[in-house]
């Protein structure tokens, strides 16, 4: 009887001990400051950043592994903008879904907005690197050639598999 009762015990507190190491990675984050004119939600586990005329929709869960940016991509501070996804990029990467899946679906971007979503790919690299599998696919509308070329751009920069998926207008 007392045998089996300090079993109990020490698989409770072996239970507890890994729950205190594991806790930090699954609490809610703290709120990040919305840029300007967007909303963020930033639940435990999932992203969401609501999108504007010149920023981006950003979905992002985190224990799915599925990341949708899509919108228009021109806001005032890109690094203000995406530091939200840089961040939870970060977290993600010390606990990444078996694969991850990127939805990239912009109809337009600038000079700014290239690099902060450069920053974003380097951090799916590292997971990539790291031994999870990550995907993008890259959206572009028939005849939008900028986007199909900026898609293009990054694929040859990004050391991730990237698909080329057309949309037909």
């Amino acid at each position: 009887m007392l045998r089996n009762r300090l079993l109990i015990l020490l698989v409770l507190v072996a239970l507890a001990t890994s729950l205190v190491a594991v806790a930090p990675t699954l609490a809610a984050p703290p709120a990040p400051v919305p840029p300007t004119g967007s909303a963020v939600c930033h639940l435990a586990g999932r992203l969401s950043i609501e999108g504007t005329p010149k920023t981006p929709t950003i979905s992002f869960d985190l224990y799915v592994g599925v990341l949708t940016i899509k919108g228009r991509s021109i806001p005032e501070n890109s690094t203000d903008f995406y530091r939200p996804l840089v961040d939870s990029l970060a977290r993600y990467a010390h606990r990444p879904a078996g694969e991850t899946f990127v939805n990239v679906y912009l109809v337009a971007l600038d000079q700014g907005s290239r690099k902060a979503i450069l920053d974003v790919f380097k951090k799916l690299e590292a997971i990539h690197k790291g031994g999870s599998a990550v995907t993008v696919l890259w959206h572009y509308d028939e005849g939008n050639k900028a986007m199909l070329e900026a898609g293009e751009d990054y694929q040859a920069i990004i050391n991730v598999p990237f698909k080329m998926v057309q949309v037909e207008e």
